[in-house]
């Protein structure tokens, strides 16, 4: 992992990735910089030197963490959560990283018993997380008491039937009717299906919840069941 690379340091023409993306970046540079006529030297690893001619800063935190939600990008959670292992240990590794990740949830009291992160992308089989957990975390950033840092985490939400990871999903006879009500993050491994978020029920209420199924050998047929549980408590009148 790195936070400086390229089409997400794939290999042209292939499924792999660069062994050492930051390299592979600067080597894209200078590539760039010589077909446009800049004579570069060799690139090789080593300390910075000469005159800042040109620099640019990234988007807010805030807005990637809305396009890692919506688009469910496992790059981009993973240096997120390198970048917070390194503000909490000044090395950001997936380590520290997980340590962030975990401390957060059980400075904010959410249920963390029984809970194992090892990564920030949630792509390990190691990990463990409750239904109760993720939705104890969505309830809390939709309350009223949430943190004000927060707010990016429900605006990234996909929307159903509209848009990132859900927008090919909730067009069934059984979901339609959700579509547009249901806003909720994926999470799909092999044999894993999970959907969690939150969802205006039929009284206007906004309810949060979180769905699991595993070791499911039918994918297409778990998210269906996922897509109709959360359909079920947009049609609910929980308040009666």
């Amino acid at each position: 992992m790195s936070a400086l690379t390229v089409d997400r340091s794939r290999i042209p023409g292939t499924e792999s990735r660069a062994e050492d993306p930051a390299y592979a970046a600067a080597q894209r540079f200078a590539d760039l910089l010589i077909e446009r006529g800049i004579s570069v030297t060799e690139v090789s690893p080593g300390n910075a030197s000469g005159e800042v001619i040109a620099s640019t800063r990234s988007v807010p935190v805030a807005t990637m963490i809305e396009t890692m939600l919506t688009e469910s990008d496992n790059d981009m959670a993973e240096i997120l959560a390198h970048l917070a292992g390194a503000r909490l240990t000044g090395v950001g590794t997936f380590e520290s990283g997980a340590q962030a990740s975990l401390q957060t949830l059980a400075d904010l009291g959410l249920p963390t018993s029984g809970a194992v992160i090892v990564d920030g992308s949630g792509l390990s089989y190691a990990n463990v997380a409750s239904p109760n957990l993720l939705a104890s975390a969505v309830a809390l950033a939709a309350g009223e008491d949430a943190p004000g840092w927060t707010w990016p985490l429900l605006v990234g939400l996909p929307v159903a039937g509209l848009t990132g990871t859900l927008v090919d999903r909730f067009g069934a006879p059984a979901t339609e009717a959700a579509a547009g009500f249901v806003r909720a993050k994926t999470g799909t491994l092999i044999e894993v299906s999970t959907l969690s978020g939150t969802v205006v029920d039929r009284d206007g209420r906004l309810l949060a919840f979180a769905f699991m199924s595993d070791a499911t050998t039918d994918i297409p047929d778990s998210r269906a069941a996922l897509d109709r549980a959360a359909a079920a408590l947009a049609a609910c009148g929980c308040l009666t």
